[in-house]
Protein backbone atom coordinates (compact mmCIF):
# COMPACT_ATOMS: atom_id res chain seq x y z
CA UNK A 1 0.00 0.00 0.00
CA UNK A 2 1.18 3.51 -0.45
CA UNK A 3 1.50 6.20 2.03
CA UNK A 4 1.36 3.70 4.61
CA UNK A 5 3.38 4.44 8.04
CA UNK A 6 5.07 2.51 11.39
CA UNK A 7 3.09 4.21 13.82
CA UNK A 8 5.92 2.25 16.56
CA UNK A 9 9.32 2.37 14.05
CA UNK A 10 12.40 1.75 15.70
CA UNK A 11 13.68 -1.38 17.83
CA UNK A 12 11.20 -2.37 20.69
CA UNK A 13 12.51 -2.48 23.91
CA UNK A 14 11.55 -3.71 26.86
CA UNK A 15 13.25 -3.61 30.38
CA UNK A 16 12.76 -5.38 33.71
CA UNK A 17 14.31 -5.40 36.83
CA UNK A 18 14.41 -6.20 40.43
CA UNK A 19 15.49 -4.77 43.59
CA UNK A 20 16.45 -5.31 46.88
CA UNK A 21 18.35 -3.86 49.68
CA UNK A 22 18.77 -4.34 53.38
CA UNK A 23 19.36 -1.18 55.74
CA UNK A 24 19.75 0.03 59.72
CA UNK A 25 18.77 3.04 60.26
CA UNK A 26 21.90 5.75 60.15
CA UNK A 27 20.77 7.77 63.52
CA UNK A 28 22.37 5.95 66.33
CA UNK A 29 18.89 5.97 68.60
CA UNK A 30 17.15 4.17 65.34
CA UNK A 31 15.21 7.05 65.19
CA UNK A 32 13.27 6.90 61.13
CA UNK A 33 11.20 9.57 59.44
CA UNK A 34 9.55 9.13 55.86
CA UNK A 35 8.01 12.14 54.32
CA UNK A 36 6.40 12.82 50.83
CA UNK A 37 6.00 15.43 48.11
CA UNK A 38 3.64 15.94 45.13
CA UNK A 39 6.13 15.34 42.54
CA UNK A 40 7.73 18.55 42.69
CA UNK A 41 10.16 19.81 44.79
CA UNK A 42 8.60 23.47 45.30
CA UNK A 43 5.53 21.51 47.49
CA UNK A 44 5.66 20.80 51.10
CA UNK A 45 5.73 17.25 52.36
CA UNK A 46 2.19 16.78 52.69
CA UNK A 47 2.02 13.25 54.20
CA UNK A 48 4.98 12.49 56.83
CA UNK A 49 5.42 9.58 59.66
CA UNK A 50 6.51 11.80 62.20
CA UNK A 51 9.60 9.97 63.93
CA UNK A 52 9.23 6.16 64.98
CA UNK A 53 12.14 3.36 65.97
CA UNK A 54 13.23 1.25 63.96
CA UNK A 55 16.10 -1.21 63.76
CA UNK A 56 16.29 -2.73 60.63
CA UNK A 57 14.28 -2.50 57.15
CA UNK A 58 14.16 -4.50 54.02
CA UNK A 59 13.03 -2.82 50.84
CA UNK A 60 11.79 -5.11 47.82
CA UNK A 61 11.06 -2.93 44.63
CA UNK A 62 10.51 -3.87 40.79
CA UNK A 63 10.37 -1.75 36.89
CA UNK A 64 8.76 -2.59 33.96
CA UNK A 65 9.72 -0.36 30.78
CA UNK A 66 8.44 -0.86 26.92
CA UNK A 67 9.75 1.15 24.09
CA UNK A 68 8.63 0.98 20.82
CA UNK A 69 9.31 4.58 18.41
CA UNK A 70 8.09 7.38 20.13
CA UNK A 71 6.24 5.27 22.45
CA UNK A 72 6.98 4.91 25.89
CA UNK A 73 6.19 2.78 29.01
CA UNK A 74 7.31 3.00 32.57
CA UNK A 75 5.96 0.76 35.76
CA UNK A 76 7.65 1.13 38.89
CA UNK A 77 7.06 0.18 42.58
CA UNK A 78 8.47 -1.02 45.90
CA UNK A 79 7.66 -1.65 49.67
CA UNK A 80 9.86 -1.32 52.42
CA UNK A 81 9.19 -3.35 55.42
CA UNK A 82 10.74 -1.98 59.15
CA UNK A 83 10.95 -3.87 62.13
CA UNK A 84 10.71 -1.99 65.69
CA UNK A 85 10.55 -2.31 69.55
CA UNK A 86 7.39 -0.65 69.11
CA UNK A 87 5.47 -0.95 65.71
CA UNK A 88 6.58 -2.60 62.41
CA UNK A 89 5.25 -0.81 59.39
CA UNK A 90 5.63 -1.91 55.79
CA UNK A 91 5.39 1.14 53.32
CA UNK A 92 4.77 0.92 49.63
CA UNK A 93 4.45 3.26 46.40
CA UNK A 94 4.42 2.80 42.71
CA UNK A 95 3.82 5.34 39.52
CA UNK A 96 3.01 4.14 35.99
CA UNK A 97 4.22 7.17 33.04
CA UNK A 98 3.30 6.89 29.38
CA UNK A 99 4.49 9.01 27.05
CA UNK A 100 4.53 9.94 23.40
CA UNK A 101 7.45 12.15 21.28
CA UNK A 102 4.26 14.11 18.74
CA UNK A 103 7.67 14.32 16.35
CA UNK A 104 8.54 10.77 15.89
CA UNK A 105 12.11 10.73 18.36
CA UNK A 106 12.79 7.06 19.73
CA UNK A 107 14.31 7.05 23.07
CA UNK A 108 17.21 4.80 23.00
CA UNK A 109 17.78 2.04 25.43
CA UNK A 110 21.21 1.70 27.21
CA UNK A 111 21.55 -2.36 28.10
CA UNK A 112 24.71 -1.55 29.38
CA UNK A 113 23.12 0.71 31.89
CA UNK A 114 19.40 -0.60 32.10
CA UNK A 115 18.07 2.36 30.98
CA UNK A 116 15.85 4.66 28.70
CA UNK A 117 18.16 7.43 27.85
CA UNK A 118 17.77 11.37 26.54
CA UNK A 119 16.03 12.18 23.59
CA UNK A 120 17.78 13.33 20.56
CA UNK A 121 15.64 15.65 18.04
CA UNK A 122 15.81 14.41 14.59
CA UNK A 123 15.34 18.28 13.22
CA UNK A 124 16.89 20.65 15.93
CA UNK A 125 15.75 24.12 16.28
CA UNK A 126 18.02 26.25 14.33
CA UNK A 127 18.42 23.37 11.80
CA UNK A 128 15.50 23.38 9.97
CA UNK A 129 13.63 21.79 12.91
CA UNK A 130 11.44 22.62 15.07
CA UNK A 131 12.83 20.00 17.64
CA UNK A 132 11.52 17.57 19.80
CA UNK A 133 7.70 17.70 21.13
CA UNK A 134 6.37 15.23 24.10
CA UNK A 135 3.75 14.63 26.31
CA UNK A 136 3.28 12.00 28.78
CA UNK A 137 0.49 11.42 31.72
CA UNK A 138 1.89 10.02 35.00
CA UNK A 139 -0.29 8.41 38.24
CA UNK A 140 1.73 7.86 41.44
CA UNK A 141 0.66 6.41 44.58
CA UNK A 142 2.33 6.40 48.32
CA UNK A 143 1.29 5.05 51.44
CA UNK A 144 3.30 6.13 54.65
CA UNK A 145 0.52 4.38 56.81
CA UNK A 146 0.32 0.28 58.27
CA UNK A 147 0.73 -1.02 61.99
CA UNK A 148 0.72 2.20 64.69
CA UNK A 149 2.00 4.51 61.98
CA UNK A 150 -0.09 6.66 60.18
CA UNK A 151 2.10 9.06 58.00
CA UNK A 152 -0.74 9.77 54.99
CA UNK A 153 -1.66 8.24 51.87
CA UNK A 154 -0.41 10.56 48.30
CA UNK A 155 -1.99 9.98 45.10
CA UNK A 156 -1.57 12.24 42.62
CA UNK A 157 -1.94 12.30 38.72
CA UNK A 158 0.55 14.68 36.29
CA UNK A 159 0.20 15.83 33.18
CA UNK A 160 3.14 17.14 31.01
CA UNK A 161 4.77 18.66 27.89
CA UNK A 162 8.15 18.77 27.25
CA UNK A 163 9.76 20.46 24.47
CA UNK A 164 13.34 19.91 23.55
CA UNK A 165 14.75 22.53 21.02
CA UNK A 166 17.95 20.89 20.99
CA UNK A 167 20.17 18.09 22.35
CA UNK A 168 20.55 18.28 26.47
CA UNK A 169 18.70 21.22 26.47
CA UNK A 170 14.25 20.66 27.88
CA UNK A 171 11.24 22.81 28.47
CA UNK A 172 8.80 21.61 30.61
CA UNK A 173 5.21 22.07 32.18
CA UNK A 174 3.42 20.22 34.60
CA UNK A 175 -0.15 19.64 35.77
CA UNK A 176 -0.56 18.08 38.79
CA UNK A 177 -3.19 16.83 40.64
CA UNK A 178 -2.71 16.30 44.23
CA UNK A 179 -4.89 14.20 47.18
CA UNK A 180 -4.08 12.61 50.43
CA UNK A 181 -5.87 10.50 53.25
CA UNK A 182 -4.49 11.50 56.48
CA UNK A 183 -5.50 10.31 59.91
CA UNK A 184 -6.29 13.18 62.59
CA UNK A 185 -5.66 15.42 60.30
CA UNK A 186 -7.18 17.43 57.30
CA UNK A 187 -7.00 15.58 53.74
CA UNK A 188 -5.00 17.79 50.86
CA UNK A 189 -6.54 18.27 47.63
CA UNK A 190 -4.75 21.01 45.66
CA UNK A 191 -3.49 21.21 41.86
CA UNK A 192 0.10 22.33 41.41
CA UNK A 193 1.55 24.00 37.70
CA UNK A 194 5.09 23.81 37.36
CA UNK A 195 7.44 25.22 34.84
CA UNK A 196 11.16 24.47 34.46
CA UNK A 197 13.97 24.80 32.04
CA UNK A 198 17.33 21.68 31.93
CA UNK A 199 20.35 21.72 30.70
CA UNK A 200 22.51 18.46 31.16
CA UNK A 201 25.62 17.89 30.02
Amino acid sequence: LRGHRDLLPGEPALHVALSSYFLRPSDANGDVRLSQRPETGRAPRIIDTGGFLADEALFLGGELGYGAGPLTLQLEGGSIAYEGPFASPRFAGWSAQAAWRWTGEARPYDAADGVFGRIRPDRPLGDGGFGALETALRMTQVDLSDDAVTGGELTTFGAVVNWLPITRVRISANLIRASTEREGRPDVDETLVTLRTGVDW
